[in-house]
């Protein structure tokens, strides 16, 4: 549901966004204006998505920054290592991330990878480009997409209309306005054949054709059929969220209902919580469908929910106007005064308050974008 690294009104997040399956797809091409609409707040929402679709969080070295409308890099203790100058920056996956300059104002220029001591060792030359998974990193080059390796070489060739990252050796690509999947070295493994298409989790993907959703294993055989309006991936052990109709509930990977049909939207577990809504508000279940925290969160508005995924035991909701972090047994650990707020990773989470900031689980201020603000 939320995906998103590093404060700032366009940043992209890396780990927990998957943009097939009705998500939409947030990125940024050459000399394009950067869009209100890729904001903070928005993109945020977007978190649960991705924690749930087996991609594994990796220990972070290095955390985005936002200082006067340009990103830079802080370490776990809040010491800029990189400075901030960059008009797009990705997270570091496999020691590499993804940064664009801006050309003019309001516009980034062409995409490439620093290290992590903030060197670029893969030039600028690529319409855009995302974040290292399975040694292949996704980029656009003349409108079309393919896979580069760590030293900037194309393992695969621009010749997709559309690409996601590697998981489970496997990668969903669109051709000709279908999806099939690719292996590393690119050979076709799965032909382009569905409207829609999940990266594999848990050795199923959610797949759409002729309107419905089910899910398929890496030989392309049906394991569950297309009886389902959307379909959310297998995550952490947890059942899969699908959709009847207007209501919610969760499958077993023999398309077995565990949890009926009730909630008005549900999204996939993590650390064994499922965020769910009905009525108008959201709590959190067990895999058994027994409510755990109550739903009492009110969503923020259409496209913004008012509770994220737990992560290290800590979740995001909006208590009132103000985000704040709740434990696993609905206990409210640190008090709501931030105007956003996004998972914690590696003992911290980014927030504004109002200006951006990382805290620790504690709520401490770790770094502020706001010099007079100050850290501890």
């Amino acid at each position: 549901m939320r995906r998103f690294r590093g404060c700032g009104l366009c940043r992209i997040d890396t780990d927990h966004y998957n943009p097939v399956a009705g998500n939409g797809n947030a990125k940024a091409s050459v000399s394009k204006p950067l869009s209100s609409s890729l904001s903070f707040f928005l993109l945020a929402t977007l978190l649960f998505t991705g924690a749930a679709f087996g991609r594994h969080e990796r220990p972070r070295t290095r955390f985005v920054v936002q200082v006067g409308g340009k990103y830079g890099y802080i370490d776990r203790s809040g010491r800029a290592v990189i400075p901030p100058k960059y008009g797009l920056a990705w997270n570091f996956t496999e020691g590499l991330a993804s940064v664009s300059l801006i050309t003019r104002p309001g516009h980034i220029g062409k995409s490439g990878f620093i290290n992590e001591m903030g060197k670029l060792v893969i030039p600028m030359r690529f319409q855009y480009a995302r974040e290292f998974e399975d040694v292949r990193a996704e980029v656009e080059l003349n409108d079309k997409w393919g896979f580069i390796d760590r030293v900037g070489r194309f393992v695969i060739k621009p010749q997709y209309d559309e690409v996601h990252s590697f998981n489970e050796g496997i990668a969903a690509v669109q051709l000709g306005g279908e999806w099939g999947f690719i292996n590393r070295y690119g050979r076709q493994v799965i032909p382009p054949q569905y409207t829609l298409a999940w990266g594999f989790s848990e050795g199923l993907s959610g797949v759409y054709h002729g309107g419905k959703c089910g899910f398929i294993d890496r030989r392309n055989e049906i394991v569950i059929g297309f009886h389902f309006n959307e379909c959310r991936g297998f995550a952490h052990g947890g059942p899969a969220p699908v959709r009847i109709g207007d209501r919610w509930g969760y499958i077993n990977k023999k398309g077995e209902f565990v949890v009926p049909p009730t909630f008005k939207n549900a999204w996939p577990f993590s650390e064994e919580l499922a965020p769910v809504k009905l009525h108008g508000k959201w709590g959190y279940i067990d895999p058994s469908g027994k409510v755990v925290i109550p739903l009492q969160f009110e969503d923020s508005g259409p496209y913004v929910e008012s509770i994220g995924a737990f992560s290290e035991g800590l979740a995001e909701v909006k208590i009132g106007s103000k985000w704040g972090f709740i434990n696993k047994k609905g206990k409210v650990v640190i008090a709501p005064r931030f105007l956003k707020a996004s998972s914690f990773h590696n003992g911290m989470a980014e927030v504004w308050d109002p200006d951006c900031a990382y805290i620790d689980t504690s709520g401490n201020t770790i770094w502020t974008s706001n010099p007079k603000a100050g850290a501890p």
